[in-house]
């Protein structure tokens, strides 16, 4: 047998192992009896003398176990915090691990915009949001072991809870991005060269299987609605980053279910838009800014753009009187619209003179329907216009263009010069005999023939420059150097949405302003005039607004204007519209010859016409006031101007509002403090594209 001293405490009873701790305690030796104790004395008996102490000993005997019941409550969850702790500590890390690809899948994404489009880009964000949905789906399978009675162990129970509700989240949105990668990615590897013509392009089968992935997508994103809609502030308290983003998200839920819905819309309309089953094709029309008209310059050339598959598979321009003259020449007569009697140059409407006005649409719509009228036979889904500034920045990407048929190298600083010249120049051919080398006519061959070494340069360089050619683009919508009009009333409301359809638009609310010029003289003088727009707006304490706007026009002498203005290069006629909101009144004018007020596009136009000299410099003034311009809530009064430029047109605009002595500014957009004044604001910098000043204020009195 053991010696008792030799026997592991725990082993004891339970009396005797109190006793055998006692040497541990300081104090107390182990042969001293413990309160309560039955302490057999001399004879084996009990000792009534401490019999008064039975009670006491039943006591403390239950208070320890209770102790123990509570301790065998208590140490579950003790272990379940250590082992929270213990999945806390690694999955942390993955969770962060996650977030990171998630965050680089939509990185990448983010970089098509910018022009970074390639099968590569969209193939590796695929990856990354596969490779965050394998890591959120661990370490959710990691929470399911965790029992549920780690929600109450402090600190880390609370995001055990969070993690619960947010890892499904991180979940759905990591599929999310691999369905939508891959739909992306099969639209950008089929048309990321749109002149390849070695390959299918895109087809039905294509079109079905993004169909597909995007109706997942929104099946998702609409789980992920329920699941965001059932989180309470205190799923997210535990991080304050985190609640900031999840507000975000929330805010921006409205715009991503637009954006699927945009989505699925071009997916239905992608066939006739793009040509898969059937060519598609669009009308070209080629604008001569330097002859100025409202929608962005005369239409000298025009042609047809034809898309299969999504891929280019013809493309060419020829000179407008083609069309125009054999018609007049047959006796056909079109008549000008009411709306359009301004026009003195011609008797006869035509393709070349469509557009007269300076929203797109309605001059697309013309312009279609001149084609047909004049005997043209494609059937068109829409069109689009180019301005030479948009060649002129092809240039710089392309690099110089050699045209043998010339001996002429085409660069982006004289492609406007060289072009008139073979076009005005002496010598040139008639506009009325065609030339089959260059597919134009006689007086604009050089022009034809400088398109097809053009096109072939930009064919070679589709790959290795595909990112510039794509930031272009986007700049050149915004600029109107591009503009597009489609014939489905679906792809059009797209394109309105996007804010890429040139429309005259009409604000329902604050004020608005656009100059349209149309030069009325046949020259080219506006290759060589600066335009300089100073609108003083003072806003009174009732929100209404009186703009005195000066616009000013420098036609400087120089050699290159004398040389290539062609036509009549002493005298520039110009027919120009102010458009401002609806309910504007027209107080005063001065240096035009007033053509009347009328209202067009839901707003109040004031017209005239505009003589000037060469090598002059001549303004217009004019004085009006809109009500209400400003309006008042809760926040105080707000003031917003969209102010839209004309295509082929860059006003230097110098924008400058007065406040009420009451105002105190609370925010701005655009807008900034003129130094050492009160209450005065200005905008100044070139209008290249359409822009919304804004500032909010409040005024007591």
């Amino acid at each position: 047998m053991l010696a008792t001293d030799d026997i592991p405490t725990q082993m004891l009873p339970f009396n005797e192992r109190l006793r055998a701790n006692a040497a541990t305690i300081p104090g107390k030796t182990s042969h001293e009896s413990w309160p309560g104790e039955w302490s057999p004395n001399s004879t084996g008996k009990p000792d009534p003398k401490k019999r008064t102490s039975k009670w006491r000993s039943k006591k403390v005997i239950w208070a320890i176990a209770i102790a123990l019941v509570l301790l065998a409550c208590v140490l579950p969850s003790t272990l379940t915090a250590v082992n929270a702790y213990s999945l806390y500590s690694r999955d942390s890390k993955l969770a962060s691990q996650g977030i990171a690809q998630l965050e680089k899948g939509l990185t990448l994404l983010k970089g098509l915009s910018s022009g970074q489009i390639s099968p590569q880009v969209t193939g590796e964000a695929k990856d990354s949001f596969g490779q965050a949905y394998n890591t959120f789906t661990q370490v959710n399978s990691d929470l399911a072991q965790v029992p549920g009675i780690a929600s109450s162990v402090p600190h880390y129970g609370s995001e055990v809870q969070s993690a619960r509700k947010l890892l499904p989240i991180a979940i759905e949105g990591a599929k999310m991005g691999v369905l939508g990668s891959d739909a992306l990615n099969i639209l950008i590897g089929k048309l990321s060269n749109p002149f390849a013509a070695n390959s299918d392009g895109l087809t039905t089968a294509d079109l079905k299987t993004i169909s597909d992935d995007l109706t997942q997508v929104q099946g998702i994103f609409n789980t992920m609605k329920t699941q965001i809609g059932q989180l309470q502030p205190s799923d997210l308290s535990f991080n304050a980053h985190l609640g900031t983003e999840f507000q975000k998200f929330r805010t921006s839920l409205p715009t991503i279910e637009q954006a699927l819905q945009d989505a699925n819309t071009l997916v239905a309309l992608a066939p006739s838009l793009l040509g898969v089953g059937t060519p598609t094709n669009y009308l070209i029309e080629v604008l001569d800014s330097t002859e100025l008209r409202p929608g962005g310059g005369f239409i000298g050339n025009y042609g047809t753009l034809t898309l299969s598959a999504g891929r280019l598979s013809a493309l060419h321009i020829t000179d407008v009187d083609l069309l125009d003259r054999p018609f007049e020449f047959a006796g056909g007569f079109i008549p000008f619209p009411a709306q359009y009697q301004w026009f003195p140059l011609v008797n006869n409407w035509s393709l070349r003179d469509s557009n007269l006005d300076a929203d797109f649409p309605t001059d697309a719509r013309y312009a279609e329907q001149n084609y047909k009228l004049e005997g043209g036979k494609v059937q068109m889904q829409g069109v689009i216009a180019i301005t030479p500034f948009l060649i002129q920045k092809m240039l710089l990407i392309t690099g110089p263009i050699f045209v043998p048929e010339f001996n002429e190298t085409v660069t982006a600083s004289n492609l406007i010069d060289l072009i008139h010249y073979h076009q005005l120049g002496p010598g040139h051919g008639s506009d009325y005999v065609p030339d089959p080398g260059s597919l134009s006519s006689q007086r604009k061959a050089f022009t034809g023939y400088l398109f097809k070494h053009f096109l072939d340069r930009v064919k070679a360089l589709a790959t290795t420059k595909r990112s510039d050619f794509v930031k272009l683009m986007v700049l050149s919508f915004q600029r109107k150097d591009i503009q597009m009009y489609l014939n489905s009333s679906q792809g059009e409301a797209l394109l309105q949405q996007f804010h890429i359809a040139s429309t005259i638009d009409a604000p329902k609310n604050g004020d608005s302003l656009l100059v349209v010029d149309a030069n009325i003289t046949g020259n080219k003088a506006n290759n060589f005039i600066s335009y300089t727009n100073q609108d003083n707006v003072t806003l009174d304490a009732q929100g209404n607004a009186t703009h005195h706007m000066t616009l000013t026009y420098n036609w400087p002498v120089s050699a290159a204007s004398t040389a290539n203005d062609y036509g009549d290069n002493t005298e520039y006629l110009d027919y120009v519209r102010v458009y401002a909101p609806p309910q504007a009144q027209l107080q005063a004018q001065s240096g035009w010859t007033p053509e009347g007020v009328s209202t067009a596009f839901g707003r109040r136009v004031f017209a005239g016409r505009f003589y000037m000299k060469y090598g002059s410099k001549s303004s217009i003034t004019l004085t009006w006031t809109v009500p209400h311009a400003a309006y008042q809530d809760a926040q105080g009064w707000h003031y917003t101007l969209l102010f839209q430029h004309q295509a082929g047109l860059i006003w230097t605009a110098n924008t400058q509002l007065s406040l009420p002595s009451c105002a105190k500014v609370t925010s701005l957009n655009t807008f900034k403090a003129i130094p050492n004044s009160t209450n005065t604001y200005a905008v100044q910098g070139y209008l290249s594209t359409d822009a919304t000043y804004g500032i909010t204020y409040t005024c007591s009195a």
